[in-house]
């Protein structure tokens, strides 16, 4: 008999009271088994689409071992909401044909072992729950090895390997984004000027901060970089000669043409809306480009703030210039045989359209962030997607 066969019901509820107080413009679904101390959640928006795609990002709660998880399952479930709302806006940004959906695991314990295994076996029944309308693939926490668990009890999982018919690894796509819209951010703001011995501050040096800081450094910027793993910190000073060691909790007010966020923190908030690249040093101009989701929950007037300093922030949770990820991995979806040329044609429109912001707030200084949400509320409108 198989072992799955042995498990306990599994628990499909619909959080209708989150659903309500977030005034969230679709459902949200926890999925778990009884007495486990895994859930999963899926937040999914509203579309007039009939797909629906979006990442993964897995935890457990904060403790002396973990400082970064959970705070508590609520923050689980409204981390899915928000994200999901990005993942909307994100694929609207990119013209891809598919709803915004996030999942989200939660653990009362360590997420290692036969609870990493339950987790992600979870999430493929999860996913299963749709009927064939839901994809996932990585992201915070969430790699390829868990996803092939997944993949033992879903076909819905995006950005596997190519062998079992998926895209691969999206984080290098991702970078050479991000990366080409710093480069543009330099043609447009200091057109008089050289890139090479500007500076930029990366946090976050993972999946997608090494490849990028590669990029910039074989461009011959001066770097700068933190990442909570000190030993990731002294591999890429190693590597790259010349490359400064910051703190963490500083890196975003270092003297820099551009701060690249990598990480998972909320970039931007009231508290350091004015520290921002140390924009006070001089007159010139700053930005902040980088492949983080979570940049800034405060709304528009931040995205105000910055451009009154002269700080260029693309759009409000990096899904302009960070959107070479899901391209990569939908992929293999609608780009149809050739569809690692459909997934560089793609990037080069984010580039081009990264590009088209940043002149267009140039010349009527208006914040690049409202610009992006304006292009993205005509798309919504275009394709029936309006909330």
């Amino acid at each position: 008999m198989a072992p799955e066969i042995l498990l306990p019901k599994l628990s499909v509820d619909r959080l209708r009271d989150f659903e309500n107080r977030m005034n969230f413009p679709g459902e949200i679904f926890m999925f778990r088994r009884p007495n486990s101390p895994v859930f999963v959640c899926a937040a999914k928006v509203r579309s007039a689409f009939d797909r629906w795609v979006g990442g993964t990002h897995s935890d457990w709660i904060a403790c002396n071992d973990n400082p970064h998880g959970w705070k508590s399952a609520d923050e689980a479930i409204e981390k899915a909401v928000h994200k999901a709302l990005d993942m909307r806006k994100k694929n609207l940004c990119h013209g891809l044909p598919f709803g915004g959906v996030k999942f989200t695991i939660f653990s009362e314990v360590p997420l290692i072992g036969a609870h990493r295994v339950h987790a992600y076996k979870l999430l493929g029944e999860a996913l299963n729950f749709f009927k064939g309308s839901v994809y996932t693939g990585a992201d915070v926490h969430t790699d390829n090895d868990d996803l092939m668990l997944t993949f033992g009890v879903s076909e819905y999982v995006l950005g596997i390997e190519t062998k079992y018919s998926g895209s691969g690894d999206p984080s290098p796509q991702t970078a050479i984004g991000v990366h080409k819209a710093i480069q543009e951010f330099f043609n447009i703001f200091h057109s008089d000027s050289k890139m090479h011995g500007k500076r930029i501050n990366i946090k976050g040096i993972g999946k997608v901060g090494w490849p990028l800081l590669k990029f910039l450094y074989d461009d011959g910027f001066n770097i700068g970089v933190a990442d909570i793993r000190q030993k990731v910190v002294e591999e890429a000073r190693d590597r790259f000669r010349g490359v400064e060691r910051l703190s963490e909790d500083a890196i975003h007010a270092k003297y820099a043409h551009v701060y690249a966020p990598c990480d998972k923190d909320i970039t931007i908030t009231p508290d350091n809306v004015s520290e921002i690249c140390d924009s006070s040093a001089d007159h010139k101009w700053r930005a902040v480009i980088g492949s983080a989701n979570d940049q800034n929950r405060h709304g528009m007037e931040l995205e105000d703030a910055l451009w009154k300093r002269r700080v260029v922030h693309l759009s409000q949770g990096g899904y302009l210039e960070n959107g070479g990820g899901v391209i990569t991995v939908v992929a293999p979806l609608v780009g149809g045989k050739n569809w690692d040329l459909w997934r560089d044609g793609k990037i080069n429109n984010l580039v081009l359209e990264a590009k088209m912001v940043m002149h267009e707030a140039k010349e009527t200084s208006i914040a690049p962030a409202r610009i992006t949400n304006a292009m993205i509320d005509r798309l919504a409108r275009k394709t029936g997607n309006e909330l």
